[in-house]
């Protein structure tokens, strides 16, 4: 489920209360320090908790997400994705599945932290400022098109890299009890990034496209290494 969510209550706030534009500003901000990072790598966990408040938790994964000039590598969990300025390739090793595809533009603006795009549906923001951090909460209006009707970030003043990201979902979903039933919940979802660094030497094998897919004119076929996984080329579709 936490997969799928990825890479985030209803809030009222007054128009003249709004800090929206001034968000809109930090967050591009946050986009340009690591867009300018021609490589990097950098820690990601994912925890899935029961409801808006509380310390229960109902899934917790580990990720990391490396740029390397316009490659992009990220994993969460058991899942791998590769994003060329070409091909795309997506891994799912609980499944053993591997998706094969084209990289379209709208693709490429999804690639890396793009914040604005996650955050592109909410109409309002208050900021605070805490010592080297902004803390900034963003609400959604009560119909919207994002799957969150608020969010926290916090993004270091300094250098505008993000810290941590907190996400409330505005719709229940099914949750399983521990005898096996079900429930609905509204969960949150964080997201804390730790870790950033320059060096991507344990990651450069993983932009080797051929480690998945072996592309070739005559028709694209999977590597040795996942010779047991089910192939979807959706190029010859």
């Amino acid at each position: 489920m936490l997969l799928w969510c990825s890479f985030f209550l209803f809030g009222i706030v007054n128009a003249q209360d709004s800090d929206l534009d001034k968000a809109k500003v930090i967050i591009q901000k946050v986009k340009d320090a690591y867009e300018k990072q021609s490589q990097y790598n950098v820690n990601v966990d994912y925890t899935l908790y029961d409801g808006y408040e509380g310390s229960s938790v109902l899934e917790s994964y580990a990720g990391v997400m490396v740029r390397n000039n316009e490659n992009f590598y990220s994993k969460i969990h058991h899942t791998e994705s590769l994003q060329t300025e070409k091909h795309y390739v997506r891994i799912n090793h609980d499944e053993k599945a591997v998706m094969f595809g084209m990289m379209k533009a709208k693709d490429k603006k999804m690639a890396g932290l793009n914040l604005e795009i996650l955050f592109q549906n909410f109409d309002s923001a208050i900021i605070k400022e805490k010592g080297s951090v902004y803390k900034i909460e963003m609400m959604a209006p009560p119909v919207s098109q994002s799957p969150y009707g608020k969010a926290f970030l916090i993004i270091n003043k300094n250098d505008y890299s993000i810290k941590k990201q907190t996400l409330f979902f505005s719709s229940k979903i099914p949750v399983k009890n521990p005898n096996g039933g079900e429930r609905l919940t509204n969960p949150r979802l964080e997201v804390v990034f730790t870790n950033f660094s320059l060096n991507n030497d344990l990651y450069t094998g993983k932009f080797d496209i051929s480690l998945y897919v072996l592309i070739s004119k005559t028709g694209n076929r999977i590597s040795p290494e996942l010779k047991n996984y089910q192939f979807i080329d959706t190029t010859r579709q």
